[in-house]
């Protein structure tokens, strides 16, 4: 089946528009992603500086008898 010009150029103009928009949100899903690999450090982080206080409140209260 033949299509006229003008249905080919819509259809690629569709395609195109499509394919921005696409585009678009895997730039935004990109910056989101990046913004929560950051926040997943930053708790990694916190995470172990709780583990080494528990680690030492656990050792002194060993060390003096408490408990």
């Amino acid at each position: 089946m033949l299509h006229s010009n003008g249905h080919v150029e819509r259809q690629v103009q569709e395609w195109a528009a499509a394919l921005e928009a696409t585009q678009s949100q895997l730039a935004k899903r990109e910056h989101d992603l990046r913004a929560l690999q950051i926040q997943y450090r930053e708790l990694q982080g916190q995470l172990a500086a709780e583990r080494r206080r528990a680690e030492m409140l656990a050792a002194l209260s060993d060390r003096f008898g408490a408990r």
